[in-house]
């Protein structure tokens, strides 16, 4: 079969838009994939911050500032958390192995922060 300039230019268009649209898809589940991991990275980071929080504000505002910092870091920790995991994973996959590892570090440390205000109220209530 004999085919023209044009039927050949446009057949190699077509081929390289397959070949292009491959490549996007396998580009944008390359960007899930580090997104979820610098997300799930980022959250496990900062749970372990969380404790230090009381501290800071109790050396600044007293035993009031202990657990209102407190009562907001555990809002964070349990509330927010899981919100800005959701939409750092959406619906990559991983998410379901993900919370069950990360859920239990986000009560862990809504504990020791809590524990942590109970040491810093009685260092501050002097």
């Amino acid at each position: 079969m004999i085919t023209t300039k044009s039927q050949a230019s446009h057949q190699s268009l077509r081929q390289m838009a397959w070949n292009t649209g491959k490549l996007d898809s396998a580009l944008k589940a390359d960007r899930r994939e580090i997104v979820f991991d610098v997300m799930v990275n980022l959250l496990v980071g900062l749970s372990f911050g969380f404790p230090a929080v009381p501290w800071l504000f109790g050396a600044r505002w007293g035993t009031r500032g202990v657990w209102l910092s407190t009562g907001f870091a555990v809002a964070i920790l349990l509330c927010l958390f899981p919100v800005l995991f959701g939409f750092g994973c959406g619906d990559c996959g991983q998410g379901a192995i993900a919370i069950f590892v990360l859920v239990p570090i986000w009560i862990a440390a809504a504990l020791l922060t809590v524990a942590s205000a109970a040491f810093a109220h009685f260092k501050f209530a002097r």
